[in-house]
């Protein structure tokens, strides 16, 4: 791995950096590498999205197990005020989804609009019943609503 002026992980116009790059395509030797590496182990691009969103996103389990289990803030909001688990709902990717319930403390996170992950579960095509009886129980208690 080379650098750009002593910056391992320099970021593009876009404010994509490689580790951005590594982990939206599921590199995980390479996010492992940036995770050792790098002071700043949830860069932002330009519209707020970290690593995390992107692994997230295109269904990369294990990248996203290794950036939870390293990185300070497990829900990172983009511009719109989407977390992880709004983009774990949104893509339907139900495990990724499950991992990062299981390791954040806001199971509700509200983005900009006020949308919960349920209301992208329920948008998503791959929406099953099941998947709101999953986040039911994981998130509410008998007397509270999100």
């Amino acid at each position: 791995m080379t650098s750009h002026n002593g910056d391992i992980n320099p970021s593009d116009n876009h404010k994509f950096t490689p580790f951005h790059y590594a982990a939206a395509s599921g590199h995980l030797s390479i996010c492992k590498f940036f995770i050792d590496s790098v002071s700043n182990k949830s860069p932002k691009c330009d519209q707020g999205a970290t690593p995390l969103h992107l692994a997230t996103a295109n269904g990369h389990y294990m990248v996203c197990k290794l950036i939870i289990e390293n990185v300070h803030n497990k829900t990172p909001k983009t511009k719109q005020g989407l977390t992880p688990l709004h983009v774990g709902a949104l893509w339907g990717h139900v495990e990724i989804f499950n991992l990062i319930l299981s390791n954040v403390e806001d199971k509700c996170p509200k983005d900009k609009f006020k949308r919960t992950p349920m209301f992208y579960f329920k948008e998503c095509h791959t929406y099953k019943k099941e998947h709101w009886d999953t986040y039911f129980r994981m998130v509410f208690h008998p007397h509270s609503y999100c």
